[in-house]
């Protein structure tokens, strides 16, 4: 064997080792390379934050649905539930005093005690604003909650790079179902509402979901 079939050889059995010896060094490194790809499919989830805002919105917004509904409803069937609610009152008041009303009625008492008042106008008309003031101060504490589910989510939208305007958008949309709300402006509210859910998709097109959020954007854009 000459002296230039030897350098060839050696040459080969260099090359050889080296390359060896690269694939025993990359093999290692196969495994924290998979696991960092898991570590970021992980993070691409919706965090809870942002499932705990869009939840807040599901909330207020049936809450407003059902009162536009009942606002929606003929007056004389309003006064029909108003008239049950003060009787039944009546009679939660006046179910101990029946028997006592025997002897002062002649034994006509038992009667009379059954014997219940028609509310008056002014009274069913009370009743069904009391009922409207308290449905929508429980709204308005929703509202209160709604601005802590943001101020929760907030951070991290800025964090993951959701677009300005879609923050602007959903700030604006938050600061303006605020006010309408104090004016009892329900469908007004019910807008708001539906802006909110406009800039929803923009926070979850930024995450990993099993529905695409595009389908919300047809909705409600």
């Amino acid at each position: 064997m000459n002296k230039r079939s030897l350098i060839k050889i050696m040459i080969i059995l260099i090359l050889a080792f080296v390359f060896i010896f690269s694939l025993s060094a990359c093999a290692p490194q196969k495994r924290p390379l998979l696991k960092r790809n898991s570590q970021q499919q992980e993070e691409k989830k919706p965090p809870k934050e942002l499932d705990e805002l869009r939840d807040s919105i599901e909330k207020i917004e049936k809450s407003l649905q059902s009162l536009h509904e009942k606002g929606k409803m003929p007056y004389t069937l309003l006064e029909e539930e108003a008239t049950k609610k003060l009787q039944e009152e009546q009679k939660k008041q006046g179910g101990g005093s029946e028997g006592g009303g025997v002897s002062s009625e002649g034994g006509q008492g038992g009667q009379g005690g059954n014997t219940q008042n028609k509310p008056t106008q002014e009274e069913i008309k009370k009743v069904l604003e009391q009922e409207q003031l308290k449905k929508v101060e429980d709204i308005k504490k929703d509202i209160l909650e709604l601005h802590n589910a943001w101020s929760q989510y907030e951070p991290k939208a800025v964090a993951d790079l959701a677009p300005p305007a879609s923050i602007t958008e959903f700030e604006n949309a938050l600061n303006n179902l605020t006010k309408v709300i104090e004016n009892n402006d329900v469908f007004s509210s019910l807008l708001e509402v539906n802006e909110l859910y406009k800039a929803l998709p923009d926070f979850y097109i930024l995450y990993k979901t099993k529905a695409p959020p595009e389908i919300d954007r047809i909705r409600y854009g």
